[in-house]
């Protein structure tokens, strides 16, 4: 059996512990300690949420709350796509820099 096999297996029989029982890989495990530490909700973000408020004030309180929970996470999966995507095109940079990638 190959090292990399050999890797696989043990990491197959011993799943890593990230520490919170959501988290399934390294990478979303760093992706949420670097929100936790860099936080995007900002005035601009708040403002937003703001208008969404007023523009469903016609809503009965457990309406809107159905409507921002599917807004939330909507823009918590396109956050956490472009985090992985920004990890990838920096790998791929990476690559190309050190000549294994090709470069155009």
């Amino acid at each position: 059996m190959n090292y990399q096999a050999q890797i696989e297996a043990y990491l197959s029989a011993n799943q890593p512990n990230y520490g919170v029982d959501s988290i399934g890989s390294i990478l979303e495990f760093l992706f949420w300690n670097y929100t936790e530490y860099n936080p995007i909700y900002d005035e601009t973000i708040r403002g937003e949420f703001r208008e969404l408020h007023e523009l469903f004030s016609y809503l009965t309180p457990q309406q809107e709350d159905r409507v921002f929970n599917v807004i939330t996470d909507l823009c918590l999966k396109h956050q956490q796509l472009a985090f992985r995507e920004g990890f990838r095109v920096g790998l791929r940079m990476a690559e190309e820099l050190r000549g294994i990638g090709s470069c155009p």
